[in-house]
């Protein structure tokens, strides 16, 4: 006949919480270039016509803060965002970029 010991289970050992990791990242910021704004998306879309003419290119509406700006780009750090500002401000002499 074979005898198993039974493992002793303490009551800490069962009233002890389980520790569950969650990783959690943070939202990652994007630069946009801004060559225009307006109050109303209406009024943002007229305005993408309107640059399209001015300089082909893909023009995208970042809303926020009650505008809605008018991009020509979207990039993942500042460095690339000012580079991409410094060609454009030939074209959009008021060009900036936006952190959001």
């Amino acid at each position: 006949e074979t005898v198993q010991e039974v493992a002793a289970v303490t009551p800490a050992a069962i009233e002890e919480p389980v520790k569950e990791v969650v990783e959690v990242t943070a939202p990652q910021k994007r630069y946009y270039i801004i060559v225009a704004s307006s109050p109303n998306a209406k009024n943002a879309e007229l305005a993408i016509k309107e640059l399209t003419r001015k300089m082909k290119a893909e023009y995208t509406v970042v809303e926020g803060g009650g505008r809605h700006r008018i991009s020509v780009g979207e990039y993942n750090n500042v460095g690339e965002a000012n580079k991409a500002l410094s060609l454009i401000k030939n074209t959009f002499h008021d060009a900036w970029v936006l952190t959001h």
